[in-house]
């Protein structure tokens, strides 16, 4: 959808940033989401925080977030 929105632009730069815009409105919809799932994570116990993988409490609450939801984002583009 977004994606042949991008694809119709004649110019490599227009479309450079129209991807990039999708990019950073889709970080903004994953972010907050990732953000509560940090927050659940940080409130179960310690023993199960390590089968969650990025939401292990080694980093602050928004740097988790940060990571998860660019993490999720490639498998968003496909």
């Amino acid at each position: 959808m977004a994606k042949d929105d991008c694809a119709r632009l004649t110019s490599s730069e227009e479309r450079r940033r129209c991807e990039r815009r999708h990019a950073r409105l889709m970080f903004g919809v994953a972010f907050p989401i990732c953000l509560v799932a940090a927050a659940i994570a940080r409130l179960a116990p310690k023993s199960k925080r390590g089968s969650i993988g990025v939401f292990d409490g080694r980093h602050s609450l928004f740097r988790e977030a940060t990571i998860a939801a660019s993490m999720c984002i490639p498998f968003a583009i496909r």
